[in-house]
């Protein structure tokens, strides 16, 4: 196909690739906050790397505390096994990584946006979700969200193409393997075979309905669902065993004796988080936030019903079952975390939303959503200019020079085998390679001194940016036994008196 024909056609995505390129200098840095959840994911690459179990990572679980599960699962360390092979333990390394992750996401929504709306629509929702300063510093964050989100926009674009025309055997394969990648980044990908079965069941019923007869795709859905299974089941409880399902963990925070208020509880939440991707910085612009954000609520259900009642699908289905799940989750430490891998869905159903305006002027509704987002983008500049600004400040976390001199000195002067308790357990666990347990700042002594005997736990570290009043009043009651072995302008390490 001659040059110009392919400009032609595809001048959309040349354009997008230009415009994504300044990602990979915006918010790139050396550093990384205090989350635990990026030294966990670390830790298993790492170990994975080693041969060792994923499972190995000195996190001391806590039941009184059950904040997050012995082991993830292991789709998204073995996506940083070759980062941490080829560039070590550097946060750098890692940032250029996800930034590179979010490059492909927007490629991959582009696609899916231009399929329903245009080159120029597509580009536009891109550009709201990828420059979104939540976006960029979200890319900081060595989380498995963007990866999730990544393959789960993979696997709808590829069932949506074949899930009326393919009676082949390599496109279900294909699509198995991308469902059962996206189980093993995160336990939540489990709707997506879900929702391929319930689909296959509509239009089995729609076609009962219409031509008298049932027309089941079958090879679609036992290729599809078996390879999945079949790989699903080889990567983790063969190549890459862990000792503890995260499924589980989630599952069993679920109460459903408290159905309705989580629900309520969550629905709000998540509203108000939704809402606040789109106000992510007010400046000077305070009005114009404000609006949009109201807009993008609004015109997502409007959108979100209007599909519903014109054709009730797979990407309904699949929004339906991923906010049911989120909003049974009784978490609400999340913020935009959870929401994030429905974001590109949503905007889909935005400008759907807009498109359905049928207005009596002659402004059409594609002209109206063009403008719309290109004022959208534009309330980015007051968050992207603070990003920019702040591109050479260190981050309150691991990388501080009291930190890395924290757990130089643990690494030292405790023994190999040592237990700390600590508030950030699995970043301590990377950086000092010792195992660690948290507590939660507001336990009861009486507990927490429980726990503590229970564990073995004889050494404690307290940081001045991360309080702990129920460690630290635990400590005072026991001054007699304990004592401060070392200290720094913000660490302080105790040790309990050994009983011979």
């Amino acid at each position: 196909m001659p040059v110009k024909l392919i400009l032609k056609k595809e001048w959309g995505i040349v354009l997008l690739l230009l415009l994504l390129t300044p990602m990979f200098f915006l918010n790139m840095k050396d550093c990384h906050d205090w989350g635990g959840d990026f030294a966990q994911y670390i830790h298993q690459a790492i170990n994975i790397s080693k041969g060792i179990s994923p499972s190995q990572t000195g996190y001391i679980f806590n039941d009184q505390y059950p904040f997050a599960p012995n082991c993830y699962p292991n789709g998204f360390p073995l996506m940083l096994v070759p980062v941490y092979i080829t560039a070590g333990n550097s946060i750098l390394a890692f940032s250029y990584f996800m930034t590179t992750l979010l490059f492909l996401l927007g490629i991959v929504s582009f696609y899916f946006l231009r399929n329903s709306f245009g080159n120029l629509v597509a580009v536009i929702g891109v550009l709201i979700l990828v420059y979104n300063p939540w976006t960029l510093r979200f890319k900081m964050e060595i989380l498995s969200d963007i990866p999730f989100t990544l393959f789960l926009m993979l696997c709808i674009i590829f069932y949506t193409r074949i899930r009326l025309r393919s009676n082949s055997v390599l496109f279900p394969i294909l699509l198995g393997l991308l469902i059962a990648w996206l189980i093993m980044i995160r336990s939540a990908g489990f709707i997506v075979p879900l929702a391929i079965l319930f689909d296959q069941a509509l239009l089995a019923g729609r076609n009962r309905f219409t031509d008298g007869e049932w027309h089941l795709n079958w090879k679609l859905g036992v290729y599809s669902l078996c390879t999945t299974g079949i790989v699903y089941l080889v990567f983790t409880k063969l190549i890459f065993p862990i000792e503890t399902d995260a499924f589980s963990f989630y599952s069993s925070s679920v109460s459903f004796y408290e159905i309705k208020l989580t629900m309520l509880r969550n629905a709000d939440y998540y509203i108000q988080n939704f809402q606040r991707f789109f106000q992510p910085e007010v400046g000077i612009y305070s009005a114009i936030p404000l609006i949009i954000k109201s807009f993008a609520l609004s015109f997502f259900i409007v959108g979100f019903l209007f599909s519903c009642i014109k054709s009730f699908g797979f990407i309904e289905i699949l929004t339906c079952m991923y906010f049911l799940i989120i909003f049974l989750f009784p978490n609400l430490t999340q913020g935009i975390r959870l929401l994030f891998p429905m974001i590109p869905v949503s905007l889909y159903y935005i400008i759907l939303g807009l498109k359905s305006i049928k207005p009596e002027s002659r402004i059409k509704p594609a002209v109206f959503a063009i403008a719309l987002g290109l004022i959208s983008i534009l309330q980015y500049e007051p968050g992207i200019q603070k990003i920019i600004i702040e591109k050479n400040r260190l981050l309150l976390g691991p990388q501080e020079p009291e930190a890395l001199e924290a757990f130089k000195t643990i690494a030292e002067i405790t023994p190999t085998d040592a237990k700390i308790a600590f508030n950030k357990p699995r970043v301590l666990s990377l950086y000092a390679g010792r195992s660690s347990l948290a507590n939660h700042y507001a336990q009861d002594i009486s507990s927490l001194t429980q726990k503590l005997a229970e564990e073995d736990i004889n050494y404690f570290l307290l940081c001045t940016d991360l309080p702990n009043p129920s460690l630290q009043k635990y400590l005072a009651e026991n001054h007699i036994s304990v004592h401060l072995l070392w200290k720094n302008t913000k660490f302080e390490l105790y040790s309990r008196d050994v009983q011979e």
